[in-house]
Order: structure tokens, then C-alpha cells, then sequence
């Protein structure tokens, strides 16, 4: 990853895209990307250092993001296959790969803590990374909805060994342990699904807003 000096973002304006745009500039690279319509989130991203275009036209691309060895692509896989960007960078020789993979990469080094499952969790991982945030022990943290706290849905820290992962089961593309662009292998993490089971305990059926401040104060905005 040290090898690029920009990262371009096919599907620029997805929440899960977000944050690893964010922690892409957190790590002072150059980032760029398309979407498909202006959004509060592109605005967002767009005042951080984003530089996203709202035009498939190959002609927008940056110049800095022109140079294969130097530039990595990122794309989610909502993005249609025949875009006329992500053909022009797939036919000049360009490293493409799903946000999953890059997120495992990112994350490989850490404890990774995933949540995956039909609902609740954007809920569920944005409650421990905030957790994990006021208690001082930290994370980073990428979330698929804002945080009222950060303002953000990602977070960073230099220091702690956890990663808080909101993994995403769409396409198949579930993000925990991936771990090279070539050939990724799976690694260590904690999974944890927030799938309905078929029994529940009265006491799992308590508001979080009731009875827990750092819940409370830990509620999440989503863009959609």
C-alpha cells in the first residue's frame, strides 16, 4: 500500500467508501473518486480534501491519478461493470480492487472486531467504537453510518491494536482478514453477527437509549 501515492474511488460517495477515504487522507494520500450525484456526504468528503466528479468521463480523472504504479482503485461493487471510468483504469493497467479487500488490508495489522448480520449493525459496531473510544483504549473504526458524537463514521487511532468493522455481506464481499492484493489470506478476527436468533432474553430487549449513556450518546445518522 506504501507503493501509491493516490487512491481513486469508483462509488466515491458510499458510506463505506467514506471512511476509507477518510483514512486514506489520514495518511496523506492524495484521493480522488466519481459518484454518481452530489450528496451531504460528497460535500463532506469534498471540504476534507476529496476531489470527487460527478461524470463517468475518463477525461475528469485527476492527473495524478493517472499513473498505474502510483495509483491503487478502489470500487464497490454497485458500481456497474461497463463504467466508462473503471474500464479506462481495468484497460491501462491499473491495481482494481473491491473496497473489501482494501479494507482488510488496512486493518490486517489490528484485532479486528466485525459485525456482520440482517440488522443493527451500523448500531451494534458504532456502540463499540465509541466504547472503546471514551473508555481510552481507542480504535479505528469504520462504520457505516455517522456518528453524533465525531461527525464522522470513521476513526482513527495510532495506537490501539483494535479495528471496529462494519463488515458488508453485499456481493459477497465480506471485509474481515483479507490480507494481500494478489492472494488474500485469511487472518484473525472476531466476528460478530447481530442476525436475528431464535430466542432472545428480556434482558438483550432493553432500549440501549434507556440504560446505557455510552449508547445513548453513540446514536448514528446514516446516508442513504
Amino acid at each position: 500500500m506504501d507503493s501509491f501515492d493516490s487512491i481513486y474511488f469508483v462509488g466515491a460517495g458510499g458510506i463505506g467508501m467514506a471512511a476509507l477515504e477518510r483514512y486514506f487522507l489520514a495518511r496523506g494520500k492524495r484521493v480522488a473518486g466519481y459518484d454518481r450525484t452530489p450528496s451531504e456526504l460528497t460535500d463532506a468528503l469534498s471540504n476534507e480534501g476529496v476531489e470527487i466528479v460527478f461524470d463517468e468521463d475518463p477525461q475528469l480523472i485527476p492527473d495524478y491519478c493517472r499513473a498505474p504504479k502510483r495509483t491503487l482503485v478502489v470500487y464497490t461493487p454497485a458500481v456497474p461493470a461497463d463504467h466508462r471510468g473503471l474500464c479506462y483504469f481495468r484497460q491501462h493497467g491499473f491495481e482494481v480492487v473491491k473496497r473489501a479487500k482494501v479494507l482488510g488490508l488496512v486493518t490486517e495489522n489490528s484485532h479486528g472486531l466485525c459485525f456482520s448480520g440482517t440488522h443493527g449493525k451500523t448500531t451494534t459496531s458504532s456502540m463499540a467504537a465509541h466504547i472503546l473510544e471514551d473508555s481510552g483504549v481507542g480504535c479505528n473504526a469504520f462504520l457505516g453510518g455517522v456518528l453524533r458524537n465525531y461527525n464522522s463514521n470513521f476513526l482513527l487511532s495510532h495506537t490501539s491494536p483494535y479495528s471496529v468493522i462494519e463488515a458488508d455481506e453485499f456481493a459477497r464481499s465480506t471485509n474481515c482478514g483479507l490480507t494481500s492484493l494478489s492472494s488474500p489470506q485469511p487472518t484473525p478476527t472476531t466476528s460478530t453477527s447481530t442476525a436475528p436468533r431464535k430466542t432472545t432474553s428480556r434482558a438483550l430487549l432493553t432500549s440501549p437509549s434507556s440504560s446505557c449513556p455510552a449508547a445513548r450518546s453513540s446514536c448514528t445518522r446514516g446516508w442513504h
